[in-house]
């Protein structure tokens, strides 16, 4: 997870550590994560801990957006109460934003 503070609000990024540094491909639609690396890569999430769920939570809590990458990472947002029906896939990856008011 990685938080990130703009002038438009907080953002919390979360992606599966495996996909870190790879360029996703699906015709036209790319998702380089190898160019952006630094925007998800930050401390790793336990997704069994009650501890990290709590950590998630409260980032969560004052976050303008979320940016999830990653079928663990879409999992543990669902396993949170987010809604995930609208991830779009590249490669067979699920990607996601959500945008909280």
């Amino acid at each position: 997870m990685k938080i990130s503070t703009t002038k438009e609000g907080t953002i919390v990024a979360l992606c599966d550590s495996e996909l870190l540094g790879k360029v996703l491909k699906e015709g036209k639609n790319v998702l380089d994560l190898e160019k952006y690396t630094s925007f998800y890569n930050g401390f790793e999430i336990d997704e069994r801990s009650a501890k990290s769920k709590r950590q998630v939570e409260i980032a969560l809590k004052y976050s303008k957006s979320i940016n999830i990458v990653g079928k663990k990472a879409i999992g543990f947002i669902k396993e949170l109460g987010y809604k995930t029906e609208g991830a779009k896939t590249i490669a067979k990856v699920p990607h996601l934003q959500i945008y909280l008011l």
